[in-house]
């Protein structure tokens, strides 16, 4: 998937009627998804608990980054794209042509899908890791014991001694 993004946001390039700075925004906005593969990677080389747990932080960086390029591409093509139409292609292959109203639509629609993909393969890691490891204990809310001091008159318990 990350492959097939920077295929797509770099063949804008070859577009004459998207911006040069349009392509370095959204490779910007595609990093917390090169790190989540990184992360993926390593996973599938050596799996242990760490890797395994950062395969859980790989799908939410997945998930950040959609969800950043579909905001990216809704703000340029509503506010910065300076035509009607949307010219998907190149000069050499040809231009499809879609409404602005049309792209921005499929373009969240495709953005949600995949966050909705990913969020789905975050919970199947999230209980392979809970079946591989076992539950994490996580005591940092965990209330600190009370020492006991002796010749309390509240007792052990907490109650009044009698």
């Amino acid at each position: 998937m990350c492959l097939a993004l920077f295929v797509e946001v770099f063949y804008c390039l070859l577009n004459e009627y998207i911006h040069w700075w349009y392509v370095p925004v959204a490779i910007l906005l595609l990093c917390p998804l090169i790190i989540g593969s990184v992360f993926f990677i390593r996973f599938f080389t050596l799996d242990q608990t760490s890797t395994r747990t950062k395969v859980k932080v790989s799908m939410i960086l997945g998930i950040i980054s959609f969800s950043l390029l579909a905001i990216w591409n809704l703000c340029y093509f509503q506010w910065l794209y300076k035509y009607d139409i949307v010219y998907a292609g190149a000069d050499v292959v040809g231009y499809t042509m879609q409404t602005k109203k049309s792209f921005m639509v499929w373009s969240l629609f495709i953005a949600i899908c995949l966050d909705f993909l990913w969020a789905y393969f975050l919970c199947i890691a999230a209980s392979y890791s809970y079946a591989w490891d076992g539950e994490v204990e996580d005591d940092t809310f965990a209330v600190p014991e009370m020492p006991k001091i002796p010749g309390n008159p509240m007792g052990d318990e907490g109650e009044e001694a009698s």
